[in-house]
């Protein structure tokens, strides 16, 4: 899906904040470092809020990664939390 600078899609609009949650979360359940991490995403005018746990520091930084490239982002939040070993 094509997305400009702005993350609106190259149509002029921007997906829903349901759409992004929807996209977000299906990124996360597909990627091996995060499936079956417990984590939150919550999305208030294309600005998505990770929170959770994950159980390291690579599974953190693809979450926000992972998040930061849906189309209709405009930003990420990160209140993930990396368990302790």
């Amino acid at each position: 899906m094509a997305r400009s600078t702005n993350g609106k899609h190259m149509s002029g609009r921007r997906p829903s904040d349901r759409d992004v949650k929807a996209a977000v979360v299906d990124r996360l359940r597909e990627n091996p470092y995060t499936y079956g991490a417990r984590i939150r995403v919550r999305v208030t005018g294309g600005v998505v809020m990770l929170g959770g746990e994950v159980d390291t520091p690579v599974a953190k930084a693809v979450a926000l990664d992972d998040a930061g490239i849906v189309p209709g982002v405009l930003e990420v939040a990160d209140a993930l939390i990396v368990r302790a070993a």
